[in-house]
C-alpha cells in the first residue's frame, strides 16, 4: 500500500524475453536469471533496436544511425558493440549477414502488461486538427440555421 515514505509503484514497463534474458528498455535493465547485467549505454541501445525488430536485417548504416544519431563514428564502434553484446547474450543471438549487416535471431517474447490493459494510443496533432475542423464545420451550419429563423 503507497504511503508518504513508500509511493505508488509505476505500472511495469514493457519488456521482451528471449532465452534466459530479460529486456526492460523504458527501464533500461538487461535481466539474465533475474539479475541485471552491466551493458554500456550504447551496447544497451543498440540491443534494444535488435530486439525490438528481431529478424529484421539491419545495415550498418541503418544501425549507425539509430544509435549514434548522425554522431559520426568509425565503424569499428559498432564491431566493438556487437561483440560486446555477443559476450553477453551469446555469440548465436547475433548474426553477421557478410556485406549486408546484423540480424538478431533469438525468438522475442514481448507479453501484454498484466491485466492485458492496453497502452493508451496517443493521438497525432493531424487527428486532432481534423477533429476541431469537423466539430467546426458542424457547429457552423447550426449557426447559419440559427441565423435563418431569428429573420
Amino acid at each position: 500500500m503507497p504511503t508518504a515514505d513508500r509511493p505508488a509503484r509505476a505500472a511495469p514497463a514493457p519488456c521482451h524475453r528471449f532465452g534466459d534474458f530479460e529486456l526492460r528498455p523504458l527501464e533500461r535493465e538487461l535481466l539474465h536469471h533475474g539479475r541485471t547485467m552491466r551493458l554500456g549505454s550504447r551496447a544497451f541501445d543498440l540491443l534494444v533496436v535488435l530486439v525490438e525488430r528481431a529478424g529484421h536485417l539491419f545495415s550498418r548504416e541503418d544501425l549507425l544511425e539509430a544509435v549514434w544519431c548522425g554522431v559520426i563514428v568509425e565503424e569499428n564502434n559498432l564491431e566493438k558493440q556487437i561483440s560486446a553484446l555477443r559476450k553477453i547474450v551469446g555469440a548465436h543471438a547475433i548474426r553477421t549477414v557478410s556485406g549486408h549487416g546484423y540480424r538478431f535471431v533469438v525468438p522475442v517474447c514481448t507479453p501484454e502488461p498484466l491485466g492485458g490493459a492496453a497502452r493508451p494510443r496517443r493521438l497525432d496533432c493531424g487527428v486532432i486538427a481534423d477533429y476541431i475542423v469537423q466539430v467546426l464545420d458542424a457547429t457552423a451550419g447550426f449557426r447559419e440555421l440559427a441565423d435563418d429563423r431569428d429573420l
